[in-house]
C-alpha cells in the first residue's frame, strides 16, 4: 500500500469518526500530511487504511503545470500549460482558459494526469 503513496503528491483526505483513543502501530501505512510550504508545526498523520479515512489523489508530484506540460483532469478533458500575462494557465484545443486558479483546479477538476511533460521537464 506504501507504493501508491510519493512524497510531494496532493491530496484530499476526508476523516469521519471520533476520536475513541490514541496509540500507535507499527505495522500501518501513515500519512503526514500538511500544507505546501511542509510547517511540520501544522501537520497531522493518518493510517491511510482505517476506517472511516478516505484518501483521494488529486495529483502526482508533477503539479503544479509547467508552460509545455499536457494534462488530463478527472473529466477526460486534455489541457496544455501556457503563460498568459506571466501566470501559467491551462488552455484547451481551442484556446479557452480551464481557470486562471490552479490550486481551485486541483481541487475541483481532480484527479490529474500528467500526459506528456513539457521539454523543460525532461524525459519521465
Amino acid at each position: 500500500m506504501s507504493d501508491q503513496y510519493q512524497n510531494g503528491q496532493r491530496l484530499r483526505v476526508s476523516i469521519e469518526g471520533t476520536i475513541i483513543g490514541i496509540g500507535r502501530m507499527i505495522d500501518a501505512v501513515y500519512l503526514t500530511i500538511g500544507p505546501d510550504n511542509q510547517d511540520a508545526d501544522k501537520t497531522i498523520q493518518v493510517r491511510a487504511d482505517a476506517q472511516g479515512i478516505t484518501v483521494e489523489h488529486l495529483a502526482p508530484t508533477d503539479w503544479p503545470p509547467r508552460p509545455g506540460d499536457k494534462w488530463e483532469n478527472g473529466k477526460g478533458r486534455e489541457l496544455f500549460a501556457t503563460v498568459d500575462c506571466g501566470r501559467v494557465v491551462l488552455t484547451d484545443i481551442y484556446g479557452e482558459q480551464a481557470d486562471r486558479d490552479l490550486d481551485e483546479l486541483l481541487r475541483r477538476d481532480a484527479p490529474w494526469t500528467l500526459l506528456h511533460p513539457s521539454v523543460e521537464r525532461g524525459e519521465q
